[in-house]
């Protein structure tokens, strides 16, 4: 995969492909988003134009994931330490849904406690760049969350959503977490 801007002579810091988020895409995620929220399409390489712009992926809006982003989601990813782009997207469904299910069904608040009761994290496998180079872990939609038992979700339910990474895109959001920016 050719590289082309910041990391076009340096090493590979993020492994994101080029969006494929046109006009179409970011009508879509108008739609989904608040009103007034800046919106606009990704392009070769991650490049925030200020510090309110957050990258996130159209299946992140797509299954809930909208600004203003919780507080239940930024303590989640301080608890586990990542960024939102680390995520997959079953991996941010899951959190909406248990949040959900919290507030909806249980009458409490969603906590990290309480779900890292039932869900641990788990990067996917390192991936090889190509032959007689090392293997190297997964940045962008690394990481999964998985039930704290034995029946663990098949690989096949973890990757349902085919080349989401290559759908990204900006939003702005007011003050956003540090752990929302690119790491």
């Amino acid at each position: 995969m050719t590289r082309s801007g910041p990391q076009a002579s340096g090493p590979l810091v993020l492994d994101f492909v080029s969006s494929s988020v046109g006009g179409e895409g970011v009508e879509v995620a108008r739609k989904v988003v608040p009103a007034g929220t800046v919106v606009r399409q990704g392009g070769d390489f991650p490049s925030p134009r200020n510090a309110r712009e957050v990258v996130t992926f159209l299946s992140f809006l797509m299954v809930g994931m909208a600004p203003p982003f919780s507080l239940f989601l930024t303590a989640t990813l301080e608890e586990f330490t990542i960024h939102l782009v680390h995520l997959t997207p079953n991996a941010v469904l899951t959190l909406a849904l248990f949040a959900h299910a919290c507030e909806m069904f249980v009458g409490v608040q969603p906590s990290v406690e309480l779900f890292c009761h039932f869900f641990a994290i788990s990067w996917s496998p390192s991936l090889s760049p190509g032959p007689g180079t090392a293997p190297q872990a997964h940045t962008v939609g690394g990481v999964f969350l998985q039930w704290r038992s034995t029946n663990f979700l098949p690989l096949a339910q973890r990757d349902k959503w085919e080349n989401w990474e290559w759908h990204w895109l900006y939003v702005e959001v007011d003050d956003p977490s540090p752990l929302l920016r690119l790491p």
